[in-house]
């Protein structure tokens, strides 16, 4: 009897001493599976830091874990050092990328930001090339390549890359967009600026510069009716454009139709208060159809906003002194003096 209970000691401490074990084991597990639970905590720390704008968080959280950082984590890591302009850290973090997938496009495309960042303009470009080589419908490297040669001015290699992005990506309303601008007011291709200037049109009534764009080619092209046209329309349609009423009163303005020139003058004031251009233009032909006060203020706000047009503001002077017209004379030579600094 007693032996019996011997046994049934041993085997409950056998039990016990397994279920110790066991613990043991498991919290031995949990010990080793805690720094996974940091890196994972980190980072969503990191996801939260960037949603919020603080990127200096994201990178601090983020390159303590390094070494085990994935795909996703690295490319927050790369964006954060771009927001804060740190091109070397952020060729590092893209470098890595690149290192672990060749084929990656989006590590090529965050590789040539970087070398666009420290301005290697040769080696962002073929980084760039890669990305799109790899995925040529990834829309943000024909973006980044469309800002180079915006800095550049290079409109020929622009021209060819939005008609790419057509090509590959789609009619995007925003690359018909800039097609149009570019052919009429860069390369001045008068066929191809009418195409894409129709399609924008019809694909996106709601840009003013379409329309304005379509006017300008019908007017280089000679077609001055057509033009007017199209472009007393697009000033009535869009009128809080600026360049909507500029472009048809000026047109007016060389037409020397001075009356209707001064309405949309002033329409262009009331689309863009702080529009020098608009506020010199009403005043010129306030001033050629002798409203002469209306003309004065005109002239005193588009010297407050550019002293560039003290000239046309005393050419107007002049004209008044030659007319003998000693009510206004005085006024304008004063105000004039004024806006010229002397």
């Amino acid at each position: 009897m007693k032996m019996l209970r011997v046994y049934k000691s041993l085997i409950r401490l056998v039990l016990l001493m397994a279920t110790v074990s066991f613990q043991n084991m498991a919290f031995g597990k949990n010990v080793d599976l805690s720094p996974n639970k940091d890196y994972a905590t980190a980072v969503k720390q990191a996801e939260l830091a960037s949603q919020k704008g603080d990127y200096s968080k994201t990178i601090d959280l983020l390159w303590k874990h390094i070494d085990s950082l994935d795909r996703k984590a690295l490319i927050l890591l790369a964006l954060a050092h771009e927001k804060r302009n740190e091109a070397n850290n952020m060729m590092k973090v893209a470098t890595v990328l690149v290192s672990k997938n060749s084929k990656d496009h989006e590590a090529h495309y965050l590789l040539g930001s970087a070398y666009l960042l420290n301005k290697k303009s040769t080696e962002a470009l073929e980084a760039l090339k890669t990305s799109l080589e790899i995925n040529p419908k990834y829309q943000p490297a024909y973006e980044k390549l469309a800002q180079m040669y915006e800095q550049k001015q290079n409109s020929y290699e622009l021209r060819i890359l939005y008609q790419d992005m057509i090509d590959k990506i789609g009619k995007m309303p925003q690359f018909l967009n800039k097609l149009c601008e570019i052919n009429t007011i860069r390369d001045y291709q008068e066929d191809q600026a009418l195409f894409y200037c129709k399609q924008a049109i019809a694909k996106d009534p709601k840009t003013a510069e379409n329309r304005v764009y379509l006017g300008i080619i019908q007017k280089n092209s000679g077609n001055e009716e057509e033009a007017k046209k199209t472009l007393r329309l697009a000033a009535d349609s869009y009128s809080k454009s600026e360049f909507a009423q500029y472009t048809y009163s000026n047109l007016m303005d060389d037409q020397k139709n001075y009356i209707e020139a001064a309405k949309y003058y002033q329409k262009c004031t009331e689309a863009d208060r702080s529009s020098a251009r608009c506020w010199v233009g009403y005043a010129r032909m306030t001033f050629e159809i002798h409203k002469y006060e209306p003309a004065l203020e005109a002239f005193k706000k588009a010297c407050s906003l550019d002293r560039k047009n003290a000239v046309a503001f005393r050419k107007a002077s002049n004209a008044l002194k030659n007319m003998k017209d000693s009510e206004w004379v005085k006024q304008y030579e004063a105000a004039s003096e004024s806006c010229s600094g002397y």
